[in-house]
């Protein structure tokens, strides 16, 4: 961890492994966060206007020997085959036993323009992106993507693979709709279920009728066809995007920073639109997930007129 051994301006108490850190924007000087939040400001915000600039004074003060050890001698004796230092550096994980830092290189990208682009996701994506990278690897498990494919390219703004996964959603949505109110016991449930409530009150002969349409529901044996077998390929893109999710994330990441970079922008910008450029959405989730509900609501209403 870069601040740990380092002190915090505010309650004077060393940095640790766990600790949450905020970091000043204009200086760079730590605070955990909780005291960032009761101090109300950086502690040396009085020392900004003279140009100050928080310095790291444990960079390089500590060192931790990492040993790979073999236990395979006849001997049952530990024999070290390699050993190297870590310095407290602005580490963003590990690969191979060696830090990834800002200098980080990644196939022409830094570290540091990384975190840039990626934000808080960069201590969970960075070094991901790099076994992915070193390894020539395509495949890494992302359970999130897993389980909700098409919401984790929106929110990537991995627009073109998003409008596939939606229009793939919609379709299913819409097949397993119009499957559901065209098999007889499930309409009937269902438009009697619409009957006794569309007044907002139920009788008792009602609830009676009710009744009796989920119990013939429950003795009635569904056939399957066709129609089903298609329902259940919609998991594969779910199988897709668990697999590979990651590794289209970091190729779409590496296209638009270095695309960015070919405008030799200024720095402060260049970090600016960056930042913009990585930051998550959630409207357009949202925004798809209200048209398959509204294409559910359309399906199920044609069916209710058949």
């Amino acid at each position: 961890m870069r601040y740990s051994g380092e002190q915090c301006p505010v309650c004077e108490r060393e940095f640790e492994l766990q600790s949450d850190i905020v970091v000043c924007p204009e200086c760079g000087t730590p605070h955990h966060r909780k005291c960032w939040e009761e101090f109300g400001k950086c502690k040396n915000s009085q020392l900004h206007a003279s140009g100050f600039v928080y310095e790291n004074n444990i960079r390089e003060l500590k060192g931790v020997k990492v040993e790979d050890k073999n236990t395979h001698s006849r001997s049952g004796k530990s024999d070290t085959r390699a050993s190297h230092t870590i310095y407290a550096t602005d580490a963003y994980g590990f690969f191979n036993n060696e830090p990834i830092s800002p200098e980080t290189d990644i196939a022409g990208i830094s570290g540091k323009e990384y975190e840039t682009f990626l934000g808080s996701a960069t201590y969970r994506y960075l070094p991901r992106f790099v076994f992915l990278q070193k390894t020539g690897r395509k495949i890494t498990v992302n359970l999130f993507a897993l389980l909700f494919p098409f919401t984790f390219a929106a929110n990537k703004r991995m627009y073109k693979l998003a409008v596939i996964l939606l229009a793939l959603d919609m379709l299913f949505f819409g097949l397993g709709a119009f499957s559901l109110v065209t098999k007889e016991p499930f309409k009937a449930v269902i438009e009697v279920f619409v009957q006794i409530t569309a007044d907002g009150t139920l009788t008792e002969s009602e609830h009676e009728l009710f009744n009796e349409a989920v119990e013939k529901l429950n003795q009635t044996e569904i056939e399957t066809g066709p129609l089903d077998f298609i329902l259940r390929l919609g998991i594969i893109d779910n199988i897709f995007m668990g697999f590979f999710a990651t590794f289209l994330y970091m190729k779409e990441s590496e296209k638009k920073i270095k695309k960015l970079k070919d405008y030799r922008l200024p720095r402060e910008s260049f970090d600016l639109l960056l930042k913009r450029l990585g930051k998550g959405v959630y409207t357009l989730p949202v925004m798809g997930y209200i048209a398959i509900f509204f294409e559910v609501l359309a399906i199920l209403s044609f069916g209710f007129n058949m």
